[in-house]
């Protein structure tokens, strides 16, 4: 198996909303506060309480992923996920969101790091082939399965191109149950 997959399944995927898929839908609520400062799908960076299913800092030290790593964070939003990787030592991270707004909003609230934040449409990278060792996914391809199933196939195709071949590692937080 050239890749390896950690997936974390939360529940059952509610009904099919198709505006998750949409760059204007995220634009705009990311303009209007819909999310705040800041908002995290099912989990944040670090256990705020015993609840928190520890955290994706859990998650990566799990799986073994270095600070070292190249690490592609899809759909980033505004999540504390991208200042908990900075300040846990990961330096080599890309933060990639369908939103020009959050993009810009994160990019300005994290000008510090040597973080790199780029508008990418996941169905569609822009980077090259075996780019990244990690590629974190925390509700991201459930915000593009609700385009339907081939908007989704296109963004599993990517995904596993920019992977890094033989030893590369999905991370994947969703809402939709295993099969």
């Amino acid at each position: 198996m050239p890749y390896r997959a950690l997936f974390l399944a939360l529940g059952g995927f509610a009904a099919e909303l198709s505006q998750y898929s949409r760059q204007d839908y995220w634009d705009s609520s990311y303009r209007d506060g819909t999310y705040n400062e800041s908002y995290d799908w099912f989990f944040g960076w670090k256990p705020s309480g015993a609840k928190d299913n520890g955290g994706m800092l859990e998650l990566l030290t799990q799986a073994g992923v270095n600070s070292s790593s190249a690490i592609l964070h899809i759909g980033c939003g505004n999540s504390q996920i991208s200042e908990g990787l900075w300040q846990d030592g990961f330096v080599n991270v890309t933060h990639l969101d369908i939103s020009e707004v959050v993009i810009q909003q994160m990019s300005a609230k994290l000008n510090f790091t040597n973080h790199t934040f780029v508008v990418g449409d996941i169905t569609d990278l822009v980077f090259d082939a075996g780019t990244f060792d990690v590629i974190l996914d925390k509700g991201a391809l459930d915000a593009v399965f609700s385009a339907g199933k081939r908007a989704a196939r296109k963004a599993i195709q990517e995904i596993a191109r920019v992977l890094r071949p033989r030893n590369g590692l999905y991370i994947m937080v969703s809402y939709a149950e295993p099969s």
